[in-house]
């Protein structure tokens, strides 16, 4: 079993970061407006892929968001799937660029993630990077869409190796305002 070493997860990990945070630098000197809430819930279905086809699942992720700026956020994400190989967990953490906010919020994601068992997934220790859609549809409330690669940094994965697909309910504090 090969492993990574901390300069190759460093940089495996801030490249992704990087175009991430480039293409959120002009937002980043826009203020988060005083009424705009600064926390996300989300709830997603997901369906995913870490690795062979036996690892491929469906299961459920909690994702929370923290906006910094108007369109600049850390996020923090557990799912739980279940696969013929097994069920298997993640934990990750990111941050989140909202490209536009009308009609619909475009958004890019860059996750540092921890997957296990090994067993299940190949590798333990991947960068996740996506994108997706969340469309308003009521005050405080989203369904959105996302799609998500997983570059492992360890195990016997390869370079590009799985992929996440998600139904997103996205929930603010304005909904119980």
């Amino acid at each position: 079993m090969r492993r990574a070493n901390f300069s190759s997860i460093f940089l495996r990990a801030l490249l992704p970061a990087s175009a991430c945070l480039a293409l959120a630098r002009p937002a980043a000197a826009v203020p988060l407006p005083p009424e705009a809430p600064k926390l996300s819930l989300e709830i997603e279905s997901q369906f995913a892929q870490p690795n062979a086809a036996s690892s491929r699942g469906f299961g459920a992720a909690f994702w929370a968001a923290y906006r910094f700026t108007d369109q600049l956020s850390v996020t923090g994400a557990v799912s739980t799937l279940v696969s013929k190989s097994g069920p298997f967990s993640s934990a990750g953490l990111g941050i989140r660029a909202l490209i536009d906010t009308t009609p619909v919020i475009p958004f890019l994601d860059v996750q540092l993630v921890a997957l296990g068992p090994e067993e299940s997934t190949g590798y333990t220790l991947a960068t996740r990077l996506g994108g997706g859609l969340d469309l308003p549809v009521a005050k405080g409330f989203a369904l959105g869409l996302a799609v998500r690669t997983l570059t492992p940094f360890n195990g016997s994965a390869s370079v590009s190796q799985g992929i996440e697909i998600a139904l997103r309910f996205v929930l603010t504090p304005a909904l119980i305002n």
